[in-house]
């Protein structure tokens, strides 16, 4: 298994993503969104809003249900408090 820290990593063919993240103390949600190399949004996921360094594990499904094409991927984690 490969962890990629940094939000840029590319998919292989019937590959998979695992980037490293942070989580912030005090986040009431934390999602994770991945976007293509035009950046477009093409899968999000919620994300454990426990503090500290977490795993964002990715398989190329995007959240229309297909696979994604090999190539360069971006993650972006968002997290917000309960206010």
């Amino acid at each position: 298994e490969v962890v990629v820290e940094g939000n840029k990593a590319a998919l292989a063919e019937g590959g998979e993503i695992n980037w490293l993240t942070d989580v912030p103390a005090g986040a009431a949600v934390v999602k994770a969104n991945i976007y293509d190399s035009t950046g477009k949004l093409v899968a999000s996921q919620n994300l454990d809003k426990t503090a500290g360094r977490t795993t964002v594990n990715w398989d190329g499904t995007t959240d229309a249900g297909t696979m994604s094409k090999p190539g360069n991927y971006t993650l972006e984690v968002v997290a917000k408090d309960a206010n």
